[in-house]
């Protein structure tokens, strides 16, 4: 079977280094990980996709022939690559035929323009591309750890994630991420709150603060945001294996998927006594 993990958030959100980091976790428990970049202006990229928009499309007939700019290139770009999906499920079929019975997961790197994911045709077609395929999708929302510093920020970002939620329709991880930059930042919020929260109104203070004339409309959207519980976010490290790993779990609990290879097993039962001990040493 094939699972998808579709990683969206705004530039500088790590999307790309989550890609990287995510493989080489993924890679390490036998899953069989390849990576999709969706970027057409990705040029820093910290791993070798085994599918490439930028293969498919030139960015010298997008800038120079119809004078876009990066975002109308972006947004185009996808109005393009939904006519090269026949070449991209060769490419699939090619690198991970699923004639053994192996599972696998495709990483999918896609650009920060949030356009994207609100309202564009393009990005739904290509998701639609991968149930066809009988995908298992799920997505991962990168939110960036510096919006712990201003509340308004913080909910500007979550109702950005309600959005994506309905408009894909897809099982989705939020995630917390540069989560080691926390001991330099001077937070708002404890973090300890915001991860265990289970009603959000401790918010409501800071936003009605900033901005009293809001008040009734600041409940209303603390009331939305408890019922798609988006605030339900998963701390992320990409240098620290166990908030990798608490992230794959997150992955296979809203995808199924359940690990079934010994050495995988094995993986799983050692970082979790590792984790039950430091847990118990705190």
């Amino acid at each position: 079977m094939r699972y998808g993990v579709i990683l969206i958030g705004p530039p500088g959100s790590g999307k790309s280094t989550l890609c990287t980091g995510l493989y080489d976790f993924l890679k390490s428990f036998e899953r069989n990980p390849f990576v999709m970049n969706l970027d057409l202006l990705n040029d820093t990229m910290m791993y070798k996709p085994a599918i490439d928009i930028r293969e498919t499309i030139s960015t010298t007939t997008l800038f120079d022939e119809y004078g876009l700019g990066p975002n109308g290139a972006i947004l185009s770009s996808f109005d393009l690559f939904s006519h090269k999906l026949d070449w991209v499920q060769t490419e699939i079929e090619r690198l991970d035929p699923q004639d053994d019975d192996e599972d696998s997961i495709w990483i999918v790197d896609a650009p920060g323009q949030v356009e994207l994911f609100l309202d564009h045709e393009g990005f739904r077609t290509v998701c639609q591309f991968f149930e066809q395929l009988e995908f298992t999708l799920c997505v991962l929302t990168l939110n960036d750890v510096l919006l712990l510093t201003d509340a308004s920020r913080l909910i500007s970002s979550l109702l950005h994630t309600v959005s994506f939620t309905i408009n894909l329709q897809l099982p989705t991880v939020n995630i917390l991420t540069k989560i080691d930059l926390l001991d330099h930042l001077e937070t708002k919020f404890d973090i300890e709150t915001v991860l265990n929260a289970y009603e959000y109104d401790f918010l409501l203070p800071h936003l009605n603060n900033s901005r009293p004339h809001l008040e009734n409309l600041n409940e209303v959207l603390i009331e939305l945001l408890e019922e798609f519980k988006v605030l339900d976010l998963v701390p992320c490290n990409v240098q620290d294996k166990y908030s990798m790993f608490d992230l794959m779990l997150s992955i296979n609990n809203v995808t199924g998927f359940v690990m079934h290879t010994e050495k995988a097993k094995g993986l799983i039962d050692r970082l979790t006594s590792e984790v039950a001990a430091r847990e118990n040493s705190k």
